[in-house]
């Protein structure tokens, strides 16, 4: 893992639960939801650190990767998206790396930042994987400003889940 990439822990418990006001509502990823996880993918990354210039389609093949199991087993129950009017406005992606929850995805769109969906997609997502059992989650970062929304909800550095 390259040094600036930093490896963090979140102890679910400390998670609060958030909902979000409607019209946005909240319901677990459909595989089939991919053409549109890598629309929101090439939106949300645009002009943030995460964007090396991709495609469309090298979003929708990061998508449909991710979903097959590309970066450990999704854990369907706990990657959700958000929708308003039938448009997908954010999205959180849960697979499974060393026995734990690996929080690979949290998208929103630039738009609808702000507003607290992302918060509320983590913080669901975190509410179904304490019913699964599991006491804390991954992530892994890097020069993202969404650290501080990581650390709020519970997420420390842990140098410990590098790779050796």
């Amino acid at each position: 893992m390259p040094r600036d990439v930093v490896p963090m822990l979140g102890d679910l418990l400390a998670v609060p639960l958030q909902a979000l006001e409607q019209p946005i509502r909240v319901r677990m990823l459909d595989p089939f939801d991919t053409e549109r996880l890598g629309q929101l993918m090439m939106l949300a990354f645009t002009g943030t650190v995460d964007d090396a210039g991709e495609t469309p389609e090298e979003h929708r093949a990061e998508a449909d990767k991710t979903v097959a199991g590309g970066y450990g087993p999704l854990v369907p129950s706990a990657s959700l998206v958000a929708e308003c009017d039938q448009d997908v406005v954010g999205a959180v992606v849960v697979t499974e790396w060393r026995r734990r929850p690996l929080l690979s995805f949290v998208l929103v769109l630039p738009q609808c930042r702000g507003r607290g969906v992302g918060t509320a997609l983590i913080s669901q997502s975190a509410a179904r994987l304490r019913a699964l059992g599991y006491t804390d989650w991954t992530l892994v970062t890097h020069g993202n400003p969404a650290v501080a929304l990581y650390e709020r909800l519970g997420f420390r550095e842990d140098q410990g889940l590098r790779d050796d």
